[in-house]
């Protein structure tokens, strides 16, 4: 298993993650590595895939970010940026995950599943 990381999120995307609409974050700073876990809002989840990526690759998928529109992510992504604004060409990193149960063995088979599983 990997380690345990802290990925925050709005307290807005609440729902979205909950709901498993959010499976992706874009964040300035790499925050794991795929194998990785973190908690948020009282579920675990495992980092999937992490990669540098242009932010308008992630204002494109806006839906997987928990938003409501493509102008829903910009206005959320200039928000919390103020000072940077929103800049298609920037590199972020873009976190995917996947929630899990309770159980440490369910990251385990999700990094590194048994032979024939895939």
């Amino acid at each position: 298993m990997g380690n345990e990381v802290t990925i925050r999120f709005r307290p807005s995307f609440r729902e979205a993650f909950l709901s498993g609409q959010k499976i992706t974050t874009a964040r300035m700073e790499k925050r794991g590595e795929p194998g990785d876990w973190f908690e948020a809002f009282g579920v675990r989840a495992v980092l999937l895939y992490v990669s540098q990526v242009p932010l308008q690759h992630v204002a494109d998928c806006w839906h997987m970010e928990g938003c409501k529109s493509r102008l829903d992510f910009v206005q959320v992504w200039i928000e919390i940026h103020p000072g940077r604004g929103f800049d298609e060409g920037l590199m972020v990193w873009l976190h995917r995950f996947r929630k899990l149960g309770v159980s440490d063995r369910q990251v385990d088979e999700v990094v590194q599943p048994r032979r024939g599983t895939w």
